[in-house]
């Protein structure tokens, strides 16, 4: 039985390589080599990121209608792709948070960047994925240029 769209069955032993990066709106660039040894850390690192949208959301002013009713569906590419869009503009727009030139404080910035990342890797389907918040988008598979 294969994972739904991944075409990996679950937790074969087998690590997967993935390359994800981020292309701010400004053309700055971060990326992370991952190995994501099995599946099991998909569920948790997608409660992640639904916990940073709906802290955004909060500050915003904007209740999810939908928090903490039901699990979050760790296939659902459409509605995870708009939730990382949605955090990594956010960041990206208030913070600066992936420009090397910052007011945050380095580490911060790393620490955030580096879990950000990981999160979004073990959630998005593909091998070399790539967010591209000057299209609004993530594509998979394909190179930065």
């Amino acid at each position: 039985m294969d994972l739904p769209g991944t075409g990996q069955p679950p937790n074969t032993g087998t690590p997967i390589e993935k390359r994800i990066s981020l292309k701010t709106r400004d053309g700055e660039r971060v990326s992370l080599d991952v190995n994501i040894a099995d599946t099991n850390g998909r569920q948790s690192a997608l409660e992640y990121l639904e916990h940073l949208d709906e802290a955004i959301r909060r500050k915003l002013g904007d209740t999810p209608v939908f928090a903490g009713f039901t699990a979050p569906d760790p296939f659902d590419q459409t509605r995870i792709e708009a939730i990382i869009v949605h955090i990594a503009s956010f960041h990206d727009a208030t913070f600066g948070t992936f420009n090397p030139r910052t007011s945050l404080p380095e580490d911060e910035r790393n620490e955030f960047v580096e879990l950000f990342l990981l999160a979004c890797a073990s959630v998005l389907e593909g091998r070399q994925i790539v967010i591209d918040l000057a299209k609004g988008r993530v594509n998979r598979d394909l190179s930065l240029d």
